[in-house]
């Protein structure tokens, strides 16, 4: 008890940028929004995710997704198939963007300098040094969740109502039934 714990980063070292998620002590990082962002900037796919992240749509949903992508500021291209049906797809600046690069999980106990005793830079220097592209991806990030396969259709209503305040909820639920 009262212990400090420590927390850790996830940082691009070719890019130079970090990501600082909201829970970021390692357990935390690696089961919630840490891995959710890990995953997203480093999953290979067609450039522009489409498959993942494209929204299919049919006509009652089209209005309900493009609703939501402006409510998050994300700009998008329809496709339609015709009959109703298309996809909705939001230009995507973050997605796949750190695939192939050198990543470090970088905890805030590896030192004060420049670098720690792996020679990789010490937590302290990439803050300083780094790009923290944390709330950049932020919107991307609740459409990959909002869109995501694994959610139920009650769910997705649930956040398209209110985008700003879903992960709370949605993460509770999720571990109601994960303990059920």
């Amino acid at each position: 008890m009262g212990e400090k714990m420590q927390y850790f980063i996830i940082a691009n070292l070719d890019k130079k940028e970090y990501v600082k998620p909201s829970n970021y002590d390692l357990y935390n990082l690696a089961t919630g929004d840490g891995a959710i962002a890990l995953a997203y900037l480093l999953a290979t796919n067609n450039p522009d995710g489409t498959q993942l992240v494209g929204g299919f749509y049919n006509d009652s949903e089209k209005s309900q997704i493009i609703g939501v992508l402006s409510k998050l500021g994300l700009r998008y291209n329809v496709v339609d198939l015709g009959k109703g049906a298309g996809y909705i797809v939001p230009e995507l600046k973050y997605f796949g963007r750190w695939a192939g690069d050198r990543i470090a999980i970088i905890g805030d106990y590896a030192g004060e300098g420049a670098t720690n005793i792996r020679g990789l830079p010490s937590s302290n220097y990439v803050e300083r040094n780094f790009k923290d592209i944390t709330p950049l991806i932020q919107n991307e990030l609740k459409w990959f969740m909002l869109n995501g396969k694994r959610m139920h259709h009650s769910e997705k209503r649930e956040l398209a109502q209110n985008v700003e305040n879903e992960k709370p909820k949605i993460q509770a639920r999720r571990r109601q039934r994960i303990h059920a």
